[in-house]
């Protein structure tokens, strides 16, 4: 058994102590704000998971409520997930204080520009996704790999000097 975290309840992010949910982080320049403060990524990653009871790919949901305190204690702020979340597991993020960066699945691998219909299936799956959890408070941002296919890349010829 994983023994308990004893960290004082003032260390822990909430909405009491300042953590504002009403308010979202900005790109400003190079950095995150919330508000007029920096905001700071202190971040895991969660997944990927065995899907669980209701087939969703995360844990059980008193496994995630009680890996979400234990980041929260430990300082964690942002949650990397790589599968839209429901929203069970939202609330839950909000309720210990964390943000999540929202990983949106679809066929990255394959060539899909010269095909439309897969381009707008694509486009259609990133857009459900995205609208299932985009007036959440504890969304910070996506995550999506825009690239289908590796680019050939020539090194540079070394110089002689």
């Amino acid at each position: 058994m994983t023994p308990a975290i004893e960290i004082e309840d003032s260390h822990r992010p909430s909405v009491a102590s300042g953590f504002d949910y009403s308010r979202h982080v900005e790109a400003k320049g190079k950095f995150l704000y919330l508000g007029t403060e920096k905001f700071w990524i202190k971040g895991v990653t969660y997944g990927t998971f065995r899907p669980n009871a209701s087939n969703e790919p995360f844990p059980p949901p008193q496994t995630v409520a009680s890996d979400f305190e234990a980041m929260s204690l430990a300082g964690i702020n942002t949650v990397r997930v790589y599968t839209p979340p429901p929203s069970w597991l939202l609330d839950l993020a909000r309720e210990n204080g964390l943000r999540l960066i929202v990983g949106l699945a679809w066929e990255q691998h394959v060539t899909f520009l010269d095909n439309k219909k897969l381009a707008e299936s694509i486009e259609q799956k990133v857009y459900e996704d995205v609208l299932a959890c985009c007036e959440h408070p504890a969304i910070l941002a996506y995550s999506a790999s825009l690239c289908a296919r590796k680019l050939p890349i020539r090194p540079k010829p070394a110089t002689m000097t």
